[in-house]
């Protein structure tokens, strides 16, 4: 090692990793000002590994006229570990540099006097249980101007020339590796030692163990090379199970290793001993955290002071992150757990205040965390979310019922803004369990009606529509018992949603939600006012009522504007183009989407970018952007799937399954169809259910599989007709319709077209209405009015409404006539069709198609019609065949235990159906139309 004179001894193993410490450490020891360099850390850490090699390198390197040696007279390791006493330091280190102390003057005197005049390093080892002794080394750095002094400890000497130097575990991967394994120094030092222990030690086999075992052990070396000195005997799973139950497995038997370093119960005892008696009060307290904690938290918690917060820092048992975290290693986190656990009196205290403190913590309004300033909020709540479940389980297992009613709502919107529901949904079930079997009382009622509340919603967020109805039924029972109108507010506004979700009944969904609506107003809940109102807004977009589905949408994005709620902000936003993209105004609703964005972008927030996503690949695609359609959805789709949202899969596996039909790839379109169906709840989803299946009666109609397509369009139809879709009856109309007249069947296609026309007109859902005058393009154009067909065709491609998959039925269509009809008669009815007007044209081809479907031409949605879109329920149809024959209104309620009035109400909507005043007519009707 050059000519520096020197004692460090030989090393028998490798030094691993450290490589920007070691760089470090000899820079600071060739700084002239850095005279007194403590090495900081715990137990274990290796200090003394790094002193040596840092020392090793700089007495080997060579006089050069560049570079002077900075201690010439040498470099001394001074180990102090079994030193008892602080006088004894004097003996120990005029030994380690060879002088021989005399008896005539003091010996502290000589030895001061013999270094003064010298330029070496001393490395004084192990230095923390010798501190009152600090005093020799101020005189050394006062009277010995060439002398540097290298200390490891695990304790900061205070002096004021101290500079420290903070060593912590080796590196490992914290989550996914964004590198090669053996990078990672952690593992590379137990690949090595591992491989003295195994020469076939082969990473690619024990990778994932390796990384959870540095991990348990928080990449301290020497829990390290303990760890893998067991290799003689298990295997690295084994060994990461082992330290998962406890401390006992990191020892070592084997010969060699310094007696203090072959058990990690050793090295921490040792911390221990060193602490007095109010820091290992403070230590084991402080062990109910997970995760780290706060100063205030600390104080609440386990009544610790700052000196004693410092005092743990100076001992390396606490490391204070540069977020103004405390953190604590994991494995004397583990040791004082043990100490903590001997105690279950003082445990039981401690933790039931852990538990008070997060639950108040995480109790504030939702608008703390979705308005301005939430995303701070959320990230101060997100990084106690350790202590936030643990406290949770504690209040779970000892039944705090108050505790839990505060956690809850806290944690729903945190697990919403940041992708936690499959967490949060086990949470609430373990609650929820706990909760129904505790003593019946007011806060354990109104704690379990919220917890059944919450768990409602999130079984409808992911398409469990009947466990989502029991839940809330359970929960409006528990909250009706005690009036907890605040609480009641909440479970009658999510029982409206799911109510909407589901519209088994369109008015009775509407009156729950305005029951909602004045329980909020009431309570002040106006965090919630915008969610009822977004679905208010749903409801009316799921009946076709545009107009006011966007009056609804405008009025939840105002309101969540005012309050600074983004969450609502961002929903409505992205909602706003759907009622857009059904009126055909694509390049509005693209507009409405870019904002959304916008505001996802700025505030991060979470899966609320999926929808925004999602709907920019439906509006892409119908503008026959295809490749941008198709970027917005696999996106959404990964995020989804990142998240675990799998009624969002579904969606965006359809989404992606309609642009593969504008691709004409129907393989591509089948396979995704079918992975949608597989991701959707069995117990719900029927929305993504009944678009699923219009979509594989387009594929099966292109494929002219024309018995599958009708088959699919009808089980569509109906799901659309139960879940009140109007969008997709008209959908699923005008596909039926397609399918008859591929096979021929010219009236019953007319009667179809007419039936999604006329509605889709009374809608203006305009892209809708293009479509079925597509399909009577086709239509007349069978039936030899090329002159009609290519006026329709030329209307609809030249419509900026129009959808791209209708736009190249058009194309083909025109294509067609070009070549059929003369030049001259066919530009004639383009020029005609382009100018024009959609809704006069729309009015004038539903006579054309009465005609054809054998009906009198309709002033309104013509009779006959109207049955297919709103169908009799058996109800009616009961009804109706007691009036076939002869009942009157009274005999009837008395046959079928009735109410006069509610068969008077059930004939005026028979009635209705079928476009009729009187009883006789509506006889004739139904048997014109094979109902009777």
């Amino acid at each position: 090692m050059g000519d520096v004179p020197h004692n460090l001894p030989l090393q028998s193993t490798s030094f691993v990793g450290r490589e920007t410490e070691i760089a470090d450490v000899t820079g600071l020891l060739q700084n002239a000002r850095c005279r007194l360099l403590t090495l900081i850390g715990p137990g274990g850490v290796g200090k003394t590994r790094l002193a040596l090699e840092a020392a090793s390198r700089i007495v080997g390197r060579e006089r050069g006229a560049a570079q002077a040696i900075a201690y010439p007279d040498g470099v001394y390791l001074i180990p102090l570990q079994s030193v008892a006493l602080p006088e004894d330091i004097v003996a120990a280190t005029a030994g380690a540099v060879g002088f021989e102390i005399h008896t005539a003057r003091s010996p502290r005197t000589q030895l001061v006097d013999h270094l003064a005049a010298r330029r070496l390093l001393l490395i004084l080892d192990n230095y923390e249980h010798l501190l009152p002794a600090t005093d020799l080394i101020a005189e050394l750095l006062a009277e010995a101007p060439g002398v540097g002094l290298l200390v490891t400890s695990r304790t900061t000497l205070n002096l004021a020339q101290e500079w420290l130097y903070h060593l912590e575990g080796l590196a490992y991967p914290l989550e996914k590796p964004v590198e090669p394994l053996q990078r990672y120094s952690a593992v590379g030092l137990f690949i090595a030692r591992a491989r003295q222990m195994r020469h076939d030690f082969a990473l690619e086999d024990e990778g994932v163990h390796v990384i959870e075992i540095c991990r348990k052990i928080d990449g301290l070396p020497l829990g390290v090379e303990l760890a893998a000195s067991w290799l003689r005997r298990l295997s690295c799973a084994e060994i990461a199970m082992e330290i998962q139950r406890g401390l006992d497995l990191l020892e070592s038997d084997l010969a060699g290793w310094p007696h203090r370093h072959r058990s990690m119960r050793a090295v921490l005892s040792r911390s221990w001993d060193l602490l007095g008696p109010e820091g290992r009060e403070a230590l084991m307290q402080l062990s109910v955290f997970r995760g780290g904690f706060r100063r205030e938290s600390a104080k609440h918690v386990a009544g610790v002071s700052l000196p004693t917060l410092s005092t743990l820092i100076d001992h390396s048992l606490l490391r204070l992150t540069s977020a103004g975290r405390y953190e604590m290693h994991e494995l004397q986190w583990e040791f004082a757990a043990e100490k903590l656990a001997e105690r279950p009196e003082l445990e039981r205290v401690v933790r039931d205040r852990h538990c008070d403190f997060f639950a108040g913590f995480m109790d504030q309004p939702p608008t703390s965390l979705l308005g301005e300033g939430g995303q701070e909020a959320a990230k101060r709540l997100e990084a106690d979310i350790d202590n936030v479940r643990l406290a949770w389980k504690w209040a779970v297992a000892r039944t705090r019922s108050r505790n839990l009613r505060q956690f809850i709502e806290a944690v729903y919107w945190l697990s919403w803004l940041h992708a936690w529901p499959q967490q949060l949904r086990q949470m609430l079930l373990e609650a929820v369990a706990r909760l129904r079997v505790a003593e019946p009382g007011a806060e354990r009622d109104v704690a379990l009606g919220v917890a059944l509340c919450f768990l409602g919603r999130l079984d409808d967020l992911d398409g469990r529509t009947v466990q989502a109805k029991e839940h809330f039924g359970a929960s409006l029972r528990y909250l009706y018992r005690h009036d907890a109108r605040h609480e009641l507010a909440q479970a009658t506004m999510f029982g409206a949603i799911a109510a909407v979700n589901t519209l088994d009944s369109p008015e009775g969904a509407r009156a729950t939600a305005q029951e909602a609506v004045a329980l909020l107003e009431e309570t002040g809940q106006q965090e919630y006012l915008g969610e009822i109102y977004h679905y208010l807004g749903y409801l009316a977009q799921r009946l076709g009522q545009y107009a006011e589905c966007e009056r609804w949408y405008q009025e939840a994005l105002h309101l969540g504007r005012t309050i600074g709620d983004r969450k609502t902000v961002l929903l409505n936003l992205a909602s706003l183009a759907v009622p857009a993209h059904c009126v055909g105004e694509y390049a509005r609703a693209a507009g409405f989407l870019q904002d959304c964005l916008a505001v996802n972008k700025e505030h991060e927030l979470g899966p609320g970018v999926i929808l925004p996503l999602t709907f920019s690949g439906m509006v892409a695609e119908a503008m026959g952007r295809l490749e941008e359609a198709e970027s917005h959805l696999q996106k959404a789709l990964a995020l989804a799937r990142e998240w675990g949202q799998g009624i969002r899969i579904a969606y965006s596996l359809n989404w992606l399954a309609n642009v593969a039909v504008s691709r004409d790839d129907m393989d591509r379109a089948t396979r995704l169809y079918h992975e949608a169906l597989e991701a959707t709840p069995q117990d719900g989803g029927q929305d993504v259910r009944l678009r699923v299946l219009a979509g594989l009666g387009r594929v099966a109609h292109r494929l002219a599989d024309y018995d599958r397509a009708r088959g699919s369009y009808h089980e569509s139809l109906d799901m659309s007709r139960s879940y009140h879709d109007r969008w997709y009856v008209n959908l699923n109309v005008n596909g039926l319709g397609r399918v008859a007249l591929a096979q021929g069947e010219l009236s019953l296609a007319g009667r179809h077209f007419l039936a999604a026309l006329t509605d889709s007109l009374a809608m203006g859902a305009r892209p809708i209405l293009l479509d079925s005058l597509a399909n009577a393009s086709e239509l007349v154009g069978q039936g030899g009015d090329s002159t009609l067909a290519a006026r329709l065709a030329s209307l609809g491609l030249n419509h900026p409404a129009c959808h791209f998959r209708t736009r190249r039925r058009l194309e083909r269509v025109l294509e067609r006539l070009a070549e059929e009809m003369p030049a001259r008669e066919f530009a004639s009815a383009c020029e005609r069709g382009a100018s024009d007007g959609l809704e006069a044209t729309a009015r004038e081809i539903a006579g054309r198609l009465a005609r054809v479907a054998g009906q009198a031409a309709p002033t309104r949605t013509p009779a006959g019609i109207a049955t297919l879109l709103d169908p009799l329920s058996e109800r009616e149809l009961e009804v109706l065949r007691l009036v076939a024959q002869g009942r009157s209104n009274r005999e009837i309620a008395a046959d079928l235990v009735l109410a006069l009035g509610t068969v008077k109400s059930h004939l005026h909507r028979v009635f209705q159906k079928l476009g009729v005043s009187s009883r006789t007519q509506a006889v004739a009707r139904a048997r014109e139309q094979r109902l009777l």
